[in-house]
């Protein structure tokens, strides 16, 4: 098996190339349908700029894995949407290769000065010794093509020092955008409510993975 050190890190910014759509392969392959954006979403965000997406590649120049950007400069934040990896290279280090490059980097490539990512208990403890923090409130992924939501972490990190707060007006701001601009709710979604219902403020931003006691 090749160690993560053998790939390396290029930025697609061809919709449709060829390491375009081994990407998007490799995101029909390891990602729920649930959980998936429409392509047609994906393709029209990466011709905009919106979304970055950064591509794994191996020594002969295939694609072993992926990650997506969101960058939303306007509203201060830069959201991972999608890190994936080729089922026979799972467990390698690739997904942690991709994520340690877009912490790297996310302030110049986006021009937003926090980082988000939405992450399930094992991820987030992933994302957490990465260097992520947790922002310490409830929060939910509303699925695509349902009315559901399934609770995960919210991380963030930022250049610097971890504070000990962030404002709940902001990240009331930051979520709505995510939840209207990202996942196309209608603003009556009642999701959307009970999400900012829920914010305190201020949001205490933790140290992630807690220590075992």
């Amino acid at each position: 098996m090749k160690p993560a050190s053998a790939v390396r890190i290029e930025r697609v910014s061809e919709v449709g190339s060829p390491a375009w759509r081994a990407a998007i392969a490799i995101y029909r392959e390891v990602f729920p349908t649930w959980e998936r954006e429409p392509e047609s979403l994906l393709a029209r965000r990466a011709k905009t700029g919106e979304y970055l997406l950064h591509a794994a590649l191996g020594e002969r120049g295939e694609v072993e894995g992926f990650l997506t950007l969101h960058a939303c400069p306007r509203e201060g934040y830069a959201l991972v949407t999608f890190v994936g990896v080729r089922p026979d290279r799972q467990g390698q280090g690739i997904g942690s290769a991709l994520f340690r490059q877009a912490m790297e980097t996310f302030d110049l490539s986006t021009g937003a000065p926090w980082l988000l990512v939405e992450a399930e208990d094992r991820a987030a403890r992933l994302y957490g010794r990465l260097g992520m923090w947790k922002l310490d409130a409830p929060y939910s992924v509303p699925r695509y093509g349902s009315r559901d939501s399934t609770p995960m972490h919210l991380l963030a990190y930022t250049k610097g020092d971890r504070p000990p707060t962030v404002a709940g007006e902001w990240l009331r701001r930051v979520i709505e955008h995510v939840y209207a601009h990202g996942y196309c709710l209608a603003p009556d979604d009642p999701r959307i409510a009970a999400e900012l219902a829920a914010i305190p403020c201020p949001v205490p931003v933790l140290a992630w993975p807690p220590e075992e006691p």
